[in-house]
């Protein structure tokens, strides 16, 4: 995601920039499905892992997540060829 974003010449401050600009630029505009949003956990599980030394995440909150990544990691690969 840094990546697509750094070539389209934006460049978030933040992990919650790199989230907000993603989802602006390509979820919201239409050049990567909504779907896709999914691989931002929600702020609950987000929070947990940024502030807890150990965190117990639930099997049916990540796994899910797994293929969606993989999927993603694919568009997000040709979008970077494409130079989109």
């Amino acid at each position: 995601i840094s990546a697509l974003l750094f070539q389209n010449g934006i460049t978030p401050k933040s992990h919650d920039g790199l989230k907000t600009k993603f989802l602006q630029y390509f979820i919201k505009a239409g050049k990567i499905d909504v779907e896709y949003q999914i691989v931002f956990p929600p702020d609950r599980l987000e929070q947990e892992s940024d502030y807890s030394v150990v965190v117990d995440f639930k099997e049916e909150d990540v796994f899910p997540l797994i293929y969606k990544v993989e999927e993603l990691n694919k568009i997000l690969i040709n979008h970077i060829k494409l130079g989109k």
